[in-house]
């Protein structure tokens, strides 16, 4: 029996790393892509959407490593932290289709 449960174990343990480097995985593909367009945006003199890019990629920065991180209420922090870099995002993507847009 001990050695069913420790299979277990190792098999969830496996699991929740795996999770983990996925996470960070995604965090650092998205700090790139925010980096890439705010680089684009300060080029062009936009400094609104460059923000954005800025917030995004911190927020993005900070999940990839506090998934790693054992704090309380962790998915609750990673879940804010990953909506506000893709709200931040998506606004910047808006703003950035149309810059005649009066809030850009």
């Amino acid at each position: 029996m001990g050695n069913k449960t420790e299979a277990v174990q190792t098999v969830t343990n496996g699991a929740i790393d795996t999770t983990k480097s996925v996470v960070s995985t995604h965090s650092g593909y998205r700090v790139g892509n925010s980096i890439y367009k705010g680089v684009k945006d300060h080029s062009k003199g936009d400094y609104v959407c460059t923000t954005l890019c800025v917030v995004s990629g911190c927020c993005e920065t900070m999940a990839g490593v506090l998934v790693w991180t054992p704090i309380p209420g962790k998915f609750i922090v990673l879940s804010g932290l990953k909506s506000i870099s893709y709200g931040c995002m998506r606004f910047r993507d808006l703003c950035s289709g149309d810059p005649s847009s009066p809030i850009c």
